[in-house]
């Protein structure tokens, strides 16, 4: 079991009001390239910062988690690029503080940017 990273996701979902119900679970084991690990804490400003995501340079399986309690962080592929996730407050009951994403070839770089205060990030990066 060398190199073997375990991901276990589940959701379940119930509304009393209307009788829908759903769930979704996952488990997948994934070997990884290297035994490199980057685990940080950062301060992402109210204008775009780039993600400090050390010397990885096959960037792989990612979690990447607001620390704030208060604001929002949003996640662009880029410097002016696509945001492609929306970190809310944690402990918010409006949605989720972090995401769980392999970088493809258009995030190799991405960057994050606070919503009105600066706010601290933790992320969490595996090669693949």
């Amino acid at each position: 079991m060398a190199r073997e990273l375990t991901v276990t996701f589940g959701a379940d979902y119930e509304d009393t009001t209307t009788d829908v119900v759903g769930s979704f679970d996952s488990s997948n084991i994934i070997t990884l390239a290297t035994s490199k690990l980057l685990n940080t804490v950062m301060t992402i400003a109210t204008t775009e910062t780039a993600l400090e995501l050390g010397d990885i340079s096959s960037k792989g399986f990612c979690i990447i988690a607001n620390l704030d309690t208060t604001n929002y962080v949003e996640v662009k592929v880029a410097t002016a690029g696509a945001i492609f996730a929306k970190l809310f407050p944690k402990d918010s009951t409006a949605g989720l503080n972090w995401c769980c994403v392999h970088l493809g070839s258009g995030a190799q770089a991405p960057y994050a940017i606070a919503n009105s205060s600066a706010c601290k990030v933790q992320i969490f990066l595996l090669p693949l």
